[in-house]
Protein backbone atom coordinates (compact mmCIF):
# COMPACT_ATOMS: atom_id res chain seq x y z
CA UNK A 1 0.00 0.00 0.00
CA UNK A 2 1.47 3.36 -0.99
CA UNK A 3 1.46 6.49 1.07
CA UNK A 4 -1.59 8.72 0.79
CA UNK A 5 0.13 12.00 0.02
CA UNK A 6 -2.89 14.00 1.21
CA UNK A 7 -1.98 12.85 4.74
CA UNK A 8 1.14 15.01 4.61
CA UNK A 9 -0.41 18.03 2.92
CA UNK A 10 0.90 21.21 4.53
CA UNK A 11 3.70 19.40 6.37
CA UNK A 12 7.39 19.77 5.64
CA UNK A 13 10.31 17.45 6.12
CA UNK A 14 12.36 18.04 9.22
CA UNK A 15 12.11 18.11 12.99
CA UNK A 16 8.62 18.22 14.48
CA UNK A 17 9.87 18.41 18.07
CA UNK A 18 13.18 19.91 19.08
CA UNK A 19 15.52 17.75 21.20
CA UNK A 20 14.99 17.94 24.94
CA UNK A 21 17.20 16.81 27.81
CA UNK A 22 16.17 13.46 29.30
CA UNK A 23 15.41 14.33 32.89
CA UNK A 24 12.20 12.46 33.80
CA UNK A 25 11.06 8.83 34.23
CA UNK A 26 9.67 8.98 30.70
CA UNK A 27 10.08 11.55 27.97
CA UNK A 28 9.42 12.09 24.27
CA UNK A 29 12.84 13.38 23.25
CA UNK A 30 12.32 14.52 19.66
CA UNK A 31 10.41 13.66 16.48
CA UNK A 32 10.50 14.40 12.79
CA UNK A 33 9.62 13.54 9.20
CA UNK A 34 11.83 12.36 6.35
CA UNK A 35 10.02 12.72 3.03
CA UNK A 36 10.97 11.29 -0.38
CA UNK A 37 14.61 10.73 0.56
CA UNK A 38 17.23 8.47 -0.97
CA UNK A 39 20.33 7.51 0.97
CA UNK A 40 23.20 5.05 0.57
CA UNK A 41 23.45 1.94 2.79
CA UNK A 42 24.82 2.60 6.27
CA UNK A 43 26.36 0.64 9.17
CA UNK A 44 24.52 -0.89 12.10
CA UNK A 45 23.40 1.72 14.64
CA UNK A 46 23.52 1.63 18.44
CA UNK A 47 21.62 4.30 20.41
CA UNK A 48 20.90 4.90 24.09
CA UNK A 49 17.25 5.79 23.42
CA UNK A 50 14.12 4.10 22.07
CA UNK A 51 12.56 5.05 18.75
CA UNK A 52 9.41 4.45 16.74
CA UNK A 53 9.80 4.64 12.95
CA UNK A 54 6.65 4.51 10.82
CA UNK A 55 7.20 3.71 7.13
CA UNK A 56 5.11 5.87 4.78
CA UNK A 57 6.67 5.28 1.37
CA UNK A 58 9.20 2.99 -0.27
CA UNK A 59 10.96 -0.16 0.88
CA UNK A 60 13.85 -0.76 3.27
CA UNK A 61 15.86 -3.84 4.24
CA UNK A 62 15.95 -4.20 8.05
CA UNK A 63 18.60 -6.21 9.91
CA UNK A 64 19.51 -6.27 13.60
CA UNK A 65 22.29 -7.70 15.78
CA UNK A 66 20.32 -10.89 16.44
CA UNK A 67 20.24 -11.68 12.72
CA UNK A 68 16.57 -10.81 12.17
CA UNK A 69 15.99 -9.60 8.60
CA UNK A 70 12.78 -8.11 7.24
CA UNK A 71 11.60 -5.94 4.38
CA UNK A 72 9.93 -2.75 5.62
CA UNK A 73 7.06 -1.44 3.49
CA UNK A 74 4.50 1.37 3.98
CA UNK A 75 2.41 0.70 7.07
CA UNK A 76 5.21 -1.04 8.99
CA UNK A 77 6.15 0.39 12.40
CA UNK A 78 9.66 -0.33 13.63
CA UNK A 79 10.53 -0.12 17.34
CA UNK A 80 14.22 0.23 18.20
CA UNK A 81 15.83 -0.29 21.60
CA UNK A 82 18.78 1.12 23.58
CA UNK A 83 21.94 -0.86 23.04
CA UNK A 84 20.36 -3.14 20.43
CA UNK A 85 22.08 -2.75 17.08
CA UNK A 86 20.00 -2.38 13.95
CA UNK A 87 20.05 -0.89 10.48
CA UNK A 88 17.45 -0.36 7.79
CA UNK A 89 18.63 0.58 4.34
CA UNK A 90 16.03 2.03 1.96
CA UNK A 91 15.94 0.74 -1.59
CA UNK A 92 18.20 3.12 -3.51
CA UNK A 93 15.86 2.99 -6.52
CA UNK A 94 12.78 4.30 -4.70
CA UNK A 95 11.89 7.26 -2.48
CA UNK A 96 11.63 6.59 1.25
CA UNK A 97 9.38 8.51 3.66
CA UNK A 98 9.03 7.99 7.40
CA UNK A 99 7.85 9.57 10.64
CA UNK A 100 10.10 9.01 13.64
CA UNK A 101 9.68 9.55 17.37
CA UNK A 102 12.55 9.20 19.86
CA UNK A 103 11.69 8.49 23.50
CA UNK A 104 13.48 7.38 26.67
CA UNK A 105 13.14 6.77 30.38
CA UNK A 106 12.63 4.22 33.13
CA UNK A 107 8.97 3.76 32.21
CA UNK A 108 9.93 2.25 28.87
CA UNK A 109 12.77 0.26 30.47
CA UNK A 110 10.11 -1.33 32.69
CA UNK A 111 7.98 -2.17 29.66
CA UNK A 112 10.99 -3.82 28.06
CA UNK A 113 11.82 -5.69 31.26
CA UNK A 114 8.26 -7.01 31.48
CA UNK A 115 8.41 -8.24 27.88
CA UNK A 116 5.71 -5.90 26.58
CA UNK A 117 8.23 -4.34 24.19
CA UNK A 118 10.86 -6.74 22.91
CA UNK A 119 13.82 -6.37 20.52
CA UNK A 120 12.94 -9.86 19.26
CA UNK A 121 9.64 -8.51 17.93
CA UNK A 122 10.40 -5.03 16.57
CA UNK A 123 8.06 -4.71 13.56
CA UNK A 124 4.30 -4.19 13.59
CA UNK A 125 1.86 -3.83 10.70
CA UNK A 126 -0.37 -0.76 11.17
CA UNK A 127 -3.13 -0.04 8.65
CA UNK A 128 -4.73 2.14 7.45
CA UNK A 129 -1.79 4.50 7.23
CA UNK A 130 -3.94 7.66 7.42
CA UNK A 131 -5.34 6.73 10.84
CA UNK A 132 -2.03 5.85 12.47
CA UNK A 133 -0.14 8.72 10.89
CA UNK A 134 -2.61 11.33 12.13
CA UNK A 135 -2.44 9.81 15.58
CA UNK A 136 1.36 9.99 15.66
CA UNK A 137 1.37 13.54 14.33
CA UNK A 138 -1.08 14.63 17.01
CA UNK A 139 1.22 13.16 19.65
CA UNK A 140 4.14 15.35 18.57
CA UNK A 141 2.11 18.45 17.69
CA UNK A 142 3.46 21.78 18.96
CA UNK A 143 2.97 22.37 22.65
CA UNK A 144 3.21 25.48 24.75
CA UNK A 145 6.41 26.46 26.52
CA UNK A 146 8.05 23.49 28.33
CA UNK A 147 5.67 22.36 31.02
CA UNK A 148 5.82 19.29 33.28
CA UNK A 149 2.11 18.53 32.96
CA UNK A 150 2.18 18.80 29.16
CA UNK A 151 5.22 16.50 29.01
CA UNK A 152 3.51 13.96 31.29
CA UNK A 153 0.39 13.99 29.12
CA UNK A 154 2.51 13.41 26.02
CA UNK A 155 4.26 10.43 27.63
CA UNK A 156 0.91 8.97 28.71
CA UNK A 157 -0.39 9.29 25.17
CA UNK A 158 2.77 7.65 23.83
CA UNK A 159 2.25 4.73 26.20
CA UNK A 160 -1.34 4.40 24.99
CA UNK A 161 -0.08 4.46 21.40
CA UNK A 162 2.50 1.74 22.09
CA UNK A 163 -0.13 -0.50 23.70
CA UNK A 164 -2.34 -0.12 20.64
CA UNK A 165 0.59 -0.78 18.29
CA UNK A 166 1.48 -4.00 20.08
CA UNK A 167 -2.18 -5.10 20.06
CA UNK A 168 -3.05 -4.13 16.49
CA UNK A 169 0.29 -5.05 14.94
CA UNK A 170 0.39 -8.34 16.80
CA UNK A 171 -2.68 -9.49 14.93
CA UNK A 172 -0.52 -9.50 11.79
CA UNK A 173 -1.12 -7.95 8.41
CA UNK A 174 -4.77 -7.78 7.48
CA UNK A 175 -5.92 -10.41 4.99
CA UNK A 176 -7.52 -9.38 1.73
CA UNK A 177 -11.08 -9.76 3.06
CA UNK A 178 -10.26 -7.82 6.22
CA UNK A 179 -8.55 -5.08 4.24
CA UNK A 180 -11.50 -4.73 1.84
CA UNK A 181 -13.88 -4.56 4.80
CA UNK A 182 -11.70 -2.03 6.58
CA UNK A 183 -11.45 0.13 3.46
CA UNK A 184 -15.27 0.18 3.23
CA UNK A 185 -15.68 1.05 6.90
CA UNK A 186 -13.04 3.78 6.79
CA UNK A 187 -14.79 5.31 3.76
CA UNK A 188 -18.07 5.08 5.67
CA UNK A 189 -16.70 6.69 8.84
CA UNK A 190 -14.81 9.39 6.96
CA UNK A 191 -17.96 10.35 5.03
CA UNK A 192 -19.93 11.03 8.22
CA UNK A 193 -20.60 14.79 8.62
CA UNK A 194 -19.05 15.62 11.98
CA UNK A 195 -21.54 18.37 12.77
CA UNK A 196 -24.43 15.87 12.85
CA UNK A 197 -25.31 13.39 15.58
CA UNK A 198 -23.76 10.03 14.68
CA UNK A 199 -25.38 6.64 15.32
CA UNK A 200 -22.78 3.88 15.35
CA UNK A 201 -25.62 1.37 15.50
CA UNK A 202 -26.89 2.63 12.15
CA UNK A 203 -23.39 2.50 10.65
CA UNK A 204 -22.98 -1.08 11.90
CA UNK A 205 -26.34 -2.06 10.37
CA UNK A 206 -25.19 -0.67 7.02
CA UNK A 207 -22.31 -3.18 7.21
CA UNK A 208 -24.73 -5.99 8.20
CA UNK A 209 -23.20 -6.34 11.65
CA UNK A 210 -24.32 -5.87 15.21
CA UNK A 211 -22.81 -2.85 16.94
CA UNK A 212 -20.71 -5.12 19.17
CA UNK A 213 -19.23 -7.09 16.25
CA UNK A 214 -18.69 -3.89 14.27
CA UNK A 215 -16.70 -2.35 17.14
CA UNK A 216 -14.66 -5.49 17.81
CA UNK A 217 -13.72 -6.11 14.19
CA UNK A 218 -12.71 -2.49 13.65
CA UNK A 219 -10.65 -2.45 16.87
CA UNK A 220 -8.95 -5.74 15.97
CA UNK A 221 -7.78 -4.30 12.64
CA UNK A 222 -6.87 -0.75 13.72
CA UNK A 223 -6.19 -0.86 17.46
CA UNK A 224 -8.86 1.76 18.20
CA UNK A 225 -12.68 1.82 18.33
CA UNK A 226 -14.88 3.47 15.69
CA UNK A 227 -15.88 6.18 18.17
CA UNK A 228 -12.22 6.91 18.88
CA UNK A 229 -11.55 7.21 15.15
CA UNK A 230 -14.43 9.69 14.82
CA UNK A 231 -13.09 11.65 17.80
CA UNK A 232 -9.71 11.90 16.11
CA UNK A 233 -11.44 13.16 12.98
CA UNK A 234 -13.01 15.88 15.13
CA UNK A 235 -9.63 16.85 16.55
CA UNK A 236 -7.99 16.76 13.11
CA UNK A 237 -10.66 19.10 11.72
CA UNK A 238 -10.25 21.45 14.69
CA UNK A 239 -6.47 21.45 14.13
CA UNK A 240 -7.10 22.45 10.52
CA UNK A 241 -9.67 25.18 11.26
CA UNK A 242 -7.96 26.86 14.21
CA UNK A 243 -4.88 28.25 12.40
CA UNK A 244 -6.44 28.67 8.94
CA UNK A 245 -9.68 30.49 9.79
CA UNK A 246 -10.71 33.32 12.05
CA UNK A 247 -13.82 31.44 13.18
CA UNK A 248 -14.72 31.82 16.87
CA UNK A 249 -14.29 28.75 19.04
CA UNK A 250 -18.03 28.36 19.43
CA UNK A 251 -18.48 27.93 15.68
CA UNK A 252 -15.49 25.60 15.33
CA UNK A 253 -16.88 23.48 18.15
CA UNK A 254 -20.20 23.21 16.31
CA UNK A 255 -18.58 22.35 12.97
CA UNK A 256 -16.48 19.65 14.64
CA UNK A 257 -19.52 18.07 16.31
CA UNK A 258 -19.03 19.15 19.93
CA UNK A 259 -22.07 20.16 21.93
CA UNK A 260 -20.58 23.47 23.07
CA UNK A 261 -17.38 25.50 23.30
CA UNK A 262 -16.56 24.33 26.83
CA UNK A 263 -16.85 20.63 25.98
CA UNK A 264 -14.77 21.22 22.85
CA UNK A 265 -12.03 23.04 24.80
CA UNK A 266 -11.83 20.31 27.44
CA UNK A 267 -11.66 17.44 24.92
CA UNK A 268 -9.18 19.29 22.69
CA UNK A 269 -6.81 20.04 25.58
CA UNK A 270 -7.01 16.44 26.79
CA UNK A 271 -6.04 15.23 23.31
CA UNK A 272 -3.48 17.85 22.30
CA UNK A 273 -2.02 19.06 25.60
CA UNK A 274 -2.91 22.71 24.92
CA UNK A 275 -6.17 24.63 24.69
CA UNK A 276 -7.69 25.50 21.27
CA UNK A 277 -6.67 29.15 21.74
CA UNK A 278 -3.08 28.20 22.62
CA UNK A 279 -2.90 25.83 19.65
CA UNK A 280 -4.14 28.54 17.29
CA UNK A 281 -1.56 31.00 18.60
CA UNK A 282 1.27 28.46 18.42
CA UNK A 283 0.48 27.53 14.81
CA UNK A 284 0.10 31.16 13.77
CA UNK A 285 3.51 31.94 15.28
CA UNK A 286 5.20 28.84 13.84
CA UNK A 287 7.74 29.61 11.08
CA UNK A 288 6.58 28.58 7.62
Amino acid sequence: MGMTLSCLKGLCEGTLMRPVTISRPGQVVMAGLHLHIRRPPGPMRYWDTYALVYALEGRAAYTDQSGLSRLLTPGDALLTFPGHGYVYNPDEQTDWSELWIVYAGAIFDAWRGAGVLQPANPIYRLLPIDTWLHRMLSLVSPSSVPDVQADCRRVCRLQELLVDIVHAGGVGAAGEDDQRWLDRVMAQLNAVPLHRRISLGKLAAEMNLSLDRYRKRFAALTGITPSRHLFRRQIDLACELLPTTGLPLKRIARQCGFCDEFHFSARFKAAMGVSPSQYRQLRLCRPR
